[in-house]
């Protein structure tokens, strides 16, 4: 019989493996399994875990093990935070998303499309549609290139409080970067005027 060794790399796989089916327990039960066994944990262990944790909805688990990282002296990365982003904005927690977007710069990560998409997310599933567009200004002000969705989201946030005239004027700076504009948009940009009686 052959032996498997236990170290990082295979740890790392079966963390993966376990993000991948959004087994989050499973890849918090491996990553027990590390500390026992003595296996260094590295920014790849936790990445996975983190987006297992994410992909199964399981916001505070997801925060918890971004804490962790930092505690263990492990580098954060730009996956790291934006897989904890997104599992705050799918929990509804958009005032945890915004502290962990504000957060990024001063640990020196890089904040990328993906990242404010999934804080303007988090803030439009929590009806905060002035901090949704307070987080695009200021991706347009980092000149990091926003797309569809991101502008699809910002809309769909200024939709719930029923500011048509937002919605309508990022329908126009989307025309003006020549993104395609897709049914989520519009819908949302439609709902908004019809909200407000426009």
């Amino acid at each position: 019989a052959t032996s498997v060794k236990l170290d990082t790399i295979t740890f790392n796989a079966a963390v993966s493996a376990c993000a991948s089916g959004g087994e989050w327990l499973r890849a918090l039960g491996l990553l027990a399994e590390m500390e026992a066994n003595s296996v260094d944990k590295d920014t790849i262990t936790y990445n996975a875990a983190v987006s297992s944790c994410e992909k199964s909805g399981q916001w505070a688990q997801a925060l918890g093990l971004l804490f962790a990282m930092s505690g263990s002296r492990v580098e954060l990365s730009t996956i790291s935070y934006n897989a904890a982003l997104s599992a705050a904005a799918k929990g509804g927690e958009w005032a945890r998303a915004l502290l962990l977007w504000a957060e990024m710069p001063a640990c020196h990560v890089e904040l990328t499309t993906i990242t404010y998409s999934a804080t303007v997310t988090a803030c439009a599933k929590g009806g905060e549609w002035t901090k949704a567009l307070g987080v695009l200004d200021a991706m347009m002000a980092s000149h990091v290139e926003a797309d569809t969705i991101v502008y699809s989201t910002a809309v769909s946030a200024c939709e719930k409080g029923g500011e048509w005239v937002q919605a309508l004027g990022l329908l126009f700076d989307m025309a003006a970067k020549s993104l395609e504009m897709n049914s989520i948009t519009y819908n949302a940009a439609i709902s908004a005027c019809a909200k407000s009686g426009e």
